[in-house]
């Protein structure tokens, strides 16, 4: 079916920022017929629908400097102690994402079904979801319930569009997704700190960035690069005049490159089978089903006279990669 692609800008999405302070109709979800093992959530994998995005090798894109690329957190040790450390900063500086958020502690709901919300003062867009997956090749990271639970760990419980609508409430500044012609061109918009909180059968509450889920198939380390805000575009169904937003098909948090990405790695990463450069860190993931809270949040820039704000244990020079991305949303494919 061919797609006629219309421009995602901002103002598309403030009207529904603006509803913050009142829930949205509740969201239907479309089905998938993905079969998964009971255990660790695998399924047999067919080939890929690439979606506009040409099925190139993978290959590392360094940035202009030829050193790191947006974003990277590649300084960050991996060791126990290390993430362990890491675990304690973030259930500090997250306090109360856990269990009921409450508008008294600052959260404000965005969709009925309490599946997204945003906290104004902490910059943080809070989506529930579970585990979907322990085990293989990855080509996201999150997607919406009931989409591509068979390539994601994580199956969020909102639709991407409101994931986008929020970030735009925090701040972030959407850019434009992956560009295959006449050349390959990364991903852009504000780096997005992602980060995984849950409990375990204990009760014991814990934290982990996305990154630490995600293992490289050539180092077999956790994954170093920050997700950027692409945005992802809408299309109009030319059979039915319906307009959609490309995302909510499965594509919230990318890790190979995908014109339809909301979040995408600012590197070349295929969706080919036989070059995919990410796999689930098994020994790291929490049973299948449990329930975990998705933080998202922009490395906003930095105030006059103050160090940026970033990851946990993020190098100075990470910040944003919006510096020549249109502040207003994505631009038709071409």
């Amino acid at each position: 079916m061919t797609r006629s692609l219309v421009p995602l800008t901002l103002a598309s999405f403030v009207l529904i920022a603006t509803l913050l302070s009142g829930p949205i109709l509740a969201q239907d979800e479309p089905k998938s017929n993905a079969q998964t093992d009971p255990k660790d959530g695998t399924t047999a994998k067919g080939g890929s629908a690439n979606d506009g995005a040409g099925d190139s090798t993978a290959k590392d894109a360094k940035g202009k400097d030829g050193k790191g690329r947006a974003g990277a957190d590649s300084k960050l040790s991996d060791t126990p102690e290390a993430r362990e450390k890491r675990e304690a900063e973030l259930l500090k500086r997250f306090p109360n994402f856990l269990g009921e958020l409450k508008r008294s502690d600052g959260f404000d709901k965005l969709t009925a079904d309490d599946a997204i919300w945003i906290h104004k003062e902490k910059k943080a867009v809070v989506v529930s979801g579970h585990i979907c997956l322990r085990r293989g090749a990855l080509e996201m990271f999150a997607c919406p319930s009931r989409t591509k639970e068979h390539e994601s760990v994580i199956a969020a419980g909102a639709k991407s569009r409101f994931v986008h609508a929020a970030l735009l409430a925090v701040g972030a500044k959407s850019g434009k997704p992956v560009q295959w012609q006449p050349e390959y061109a990364p991903a852009s918009g504000t780096v997005i700190d992602v980060y995984v909180m849950w409990k375990d059968e204990a009760g014991k509450k814990h934290a982990a960035r996305a990154q630490d889920w995600i293992r490289d198939w050539k180092t077999k380390k956790a994954m170093a690069d920050a997700w950027v805000f692409a945005g992802s575009e809408f299309w109009n169904d030319p059979a039915t005049g319906d307009r959609h937003y490309s995302a909510d098909s499965g594509e919230m948090i990318c890790l190979s490159n995908f014109s339809t990405a909301m979040l995408d790695i600012p590197i070349e990463s295929s969706q080919s089978d036989g070059a995919l450069l990410f796999e689930a860190f098994s020994e790291r993931i929490p049973p299948l089903r449990t329930q975990v809270r998705l933080l998202f949040v922009p490395r906003m820039p930095p105030k006059k006279g103050k160090p940026a704000r970033s990851g946990v244990e993020a190098p100075k020079e990470a910040t944003s990669a919006a510096d020549s991305s249109s502040s207003d949303g994505t631009k038709d494919d071409q």
